[in-house]
């Protein structure tokens, strides 16, 4: 028998519809009528009607095996039982007997059903995407991406992730859109800008700026850079000659290939630009005169000509070797070569005008003249740069500081080459010599003094610089000292200042004699200066009236404003000495390093000025007679601590940084301006002096740059002084 295939709908129908049959017959004394099935059923009425027989149901299932009817997956909405036995091909009624529906006579496997997809096979089943290597013939552009990354996951659907245009940075790509994977235009070797993302999924700087143009090297997105053109000649972007050059920006400079339009160096036309010449120009009698590819004149369409006989004939300028005794001098050039073009014009190419003291197109420098580059300009700390015959930079009179070497009148020293100084032949009693990071000497002292050696330095702070105090301005700008100074190593003792002035008004006299002095106004901190002076038989920088803590003094007459630099004695150091000095070569806030951008206060406690001094976070003490310094965010207790116990600078400074703010010489002034200067000492008269360098009780101060000024006649807790003696 056949099998016929039927969905489970449609077995389920023939059932049902059977089932309602078999109803029928069993109501109406084991046989069926007609009206089994209701006249509006819509199922066609036979041709042929029979009644029914006893026992018997006659009906059609519509093609089904009558195996079918006992399958219990057959469903009800395919079946279509008619109101009367159909007739069979014999004539006669088909009859199926109702015993004969039994589940044995029903074969299991008449309705097979469908193979199940199979995600894995390598063929695209009802309901997957893909499966595997199969794509159905698509790829990342189907779905609006751009790349050749669209796979086929496990459960036969697109994966687009290593697509490019989906947002998520794939194998093969650099970014992705927005998605930059961290990356910004200071990691592509630029100083800054906006970093993007092309179409092809890699990175686009083209919004960078600064970045590494000019360093002979092809960085990307470059097209060149400087003599470096990439292998690339005028015949890669279809011009002829030799003329390519890289501009400024490092993009290619066509303007000297033949072909695009302009006469260039070398060219005696180029296209259509013919320089106002014709044929008669070129001694020819007329004709048409053209440019070759070689942007050569043409004269193939002039008549009667005579260029390239070795003659100089009317309209040339020269013929073959016959340059009628002219030179490159003859063409305003200094030297090189004359030649002769094929057009009998003058090929100035092999001419220069290196050796005229001025800087032509191609030269670095000439003569003297080096266009304001200096050694420093060129990447050395000193010396002489000069400029070869072929007008190119000569660097080898250059240095640089940490070679080793004590190079030039600008280098003291260089690493451990003193050249041969001693601190007893620098006129010192003694100390350590050292080389510092500039090549400056430093290290020797008298009596506690270091020597400091005069130079440049960039004074105050970035507006960004963390924990930056807002005291006053500090607006970077040079300043050079010209002059070599002395400074103590430590603030003035306790010690000292009575023994030299015979009383101790210090808040903290239980910390002792090594601590600072302290509770001192700017006139008592001067006349401790001339005492000072007055012991080695020096000049007094100061003029003073009074003793003890009534004494007021003043900038003597001969050493007052810019004349403070000459006073041989003992005084206070003016606010640039104290900066020079406080940094040591450093440019950090700190001469140990960056303030910490989380602990500017008091706590969390910054490392980097723990190292380097006392103040706030660190200054607790357990004598008697400490300062309850919980309003300003110090300990319970707390105070001063002796000198010299934390980190020197790289001068051997110590406490420059904390433990009591220390009086400068000058007047204060708001801003110190932004222009170059040379030996400042502030403002002419004011009402505050200068103080600097924090103390034990605050979180701010601590930095090279910050500034603060406080009436002369004050004194307290926090202040303090240390002195200085011009060399």
């Amino acid at each position: 028998m056949p099998k016929y295939l039927a969905s489970p709908l449609r077995v389920s129908a023939t059932v049902i519809a059977l089932t309602g049959l078999f109803a029928g017959a069993c109501s109406s004394g084991g046989s069926a009528s007609r009206d089994a099935v209701a006249p509006d059923s819509g199922v066609d009425k036979p041709e042929t009607v029979d009644a029914y027989q006893p026992g018997t149901i006659t009906a059609d299932v519509a093609g089904l095996d009558r195996a079918a009817l006992g399958n219990p997956d057959v469903s009800v909405a395919d079946a279509a039982i008619p109101d009367s036995p159909l007739p069979t091909s014999d004539g006669a009624p088909d009859t199926l007997k109702a015993d004969a529906l039994e589940p044995d006579a029903l074969r299991a496997d008449v309705l097979e059903p469908d193979a199940a997809p199979t995600c894995g096979n390598g063929q695209l089943d009802p309901g997957e995407e893909c499966d595997p290597t199969n794509l159905d013939g698509k790829t990342c552009a189907a779905f609006g991406y751009a790349g050749n990354g669209l796979v086929c996951k496990a459960d036969c659907t697109f994966d687009t992730s290593a697509c490019c245009g989906d947002g998520t940075i794939g194998v093969g790509e650099e970014c992705d859109g927005l998605a930059l994977g961290g990356k910004d235009c200071v990691a592509q070797g630029c100083l800054g800008g906006q970093l993007g993302c092309d179409a092809s999924c890699t990175f686009d700087r083209s919004q960078c700026t600064v970045c590494t143009c000019g360093d002979g090297a092809i960085d990307v997105g470059e097209e060149c850079d400087t003599t470096n053109l990439n292998g690339k000649t005028c015949a890669t972007f279809g011009y002829a000659g030799s003329g390519l050059a890289c501009k400024a920006d490092c993009t290619f400079d066509k303007s000297a290939c033949c072909g695009d339009g302009t006469i260039g160096v070398g060219e005696g036309c180029d296209g259509a630009a013919l320089g106002g010449r014709d044929c008669v120009a070129l001694g020819c009698l007329g004709g048409q005169l053209r440019c070759d590819a070689s942007c050569t004149f043409d004269k193939s369409q002039c008549t009667l000509c005579s260029c390239g006989d070795g003659a100089i004939d009317v309209g040339e300028e020269c013929d073959t070797t016959n340059l009628g005794g002219k030179g490159c001098a003859t063409q305003g050039f200094v030297g090189g070569t004359l030649a002769c073009r094929a057009d009998c014009a003058f090929d100035t190419t092999g001419c220069h005008n290196c050796g005229n003291a001025a800087l032509d197109p191609g030269e670095q420098c000439d003569g003297s003249q080096l266009g304001g580059k200096t050694c420093q300009t060129q990447g050395f700390d000193g010396g002489p740069l000069s400029c070869t015959s072929n007008c190119a930079f000569d660097v080898v009179g250059c240095y640089r500081c940490g070679d080793g070497v004590k190079n030039g009148p600008t280098e003291q020293c260089d690493g451990s080459d003193f050249g041969g100084k001693t601190c007893p032949t620098l006129g010192f009693a003694g100390g350590t010599l050292k080389c510092t990071s500039t090549c400056r000497l430093s290290g020797c002292s008298t009596s506690g003094f270091v020597s400091i050696s005069p130079g440049p330095f960039t004074m105050g702070s970035p507006p960004n610089e963390p924990c930056s105090s807002s005291i006053s301005m500090k607006t970077q700008h040079q300043v050079t000292l010209t002059h070599s100074f002395e400074m103590q190593s430590t603030e003035a003792t306790q010690g000292e200042f009575q023994a030299a002035m015979g009383y101790n008004p210090a808040t903290f006299g239980s910390c002792g004699a090594s601590c600072p002095i302290e509770n001192v106004n700017w006139h008592q901190a001067a006349a401790y200066c001339n005492a000072l002076s007055a012991q080695k038989a020096l000049a007094a920088c100061y003029s003073c009236s009074g003793s003890g803590t009534s004494v007021t003094c003043e900038e003597a007459a001969a050493y007052s404003g810019a004349s403070i630099y000459t006073c041989p004695g003992y005084r206070l150091p003016t606010e640039a000495e104290w900066e020079y000095a406080y940094r040591a070569g450093t440019t950090t806030a700190l001469y140990d390093g960056p303030r910490d951008p989380a602990a500017c206060l008091c706590t969390p406690v910054d490392a980097n000025v723990d190292k380097i001094g006392w103040y706030c976070g660190n200054s607790a003490v357990t004598y008697a007679g400490c300062m309850d310094g919980t309003p300003w965010g110090a300990a319970k207790c707390a105070g001063t601590h002796p000198a010299a116990q934390k980190l020197a600078n790289n001068w051997g400074l110590y406490d420059m940084a904390g433990n009591v703010w220390e009086w400068g010489h000058d007047w204060s002034q708001n801003d110190l301006g932004s222009s170059a200067v040379t030996d400042p000492w502030g403002a002419a008269t004011g009402s505050n002096r200068v103080v600097r360098g924090g103390c034990w009780v605050h979180g701010f101060g601590m930095e090279a740059a910050t500034r603060n000024s406080i009436s002369p006649s004050h004194g307290d807790f926090a202040i303090g002084f240390r002195p200085v003696r011009t060399n």
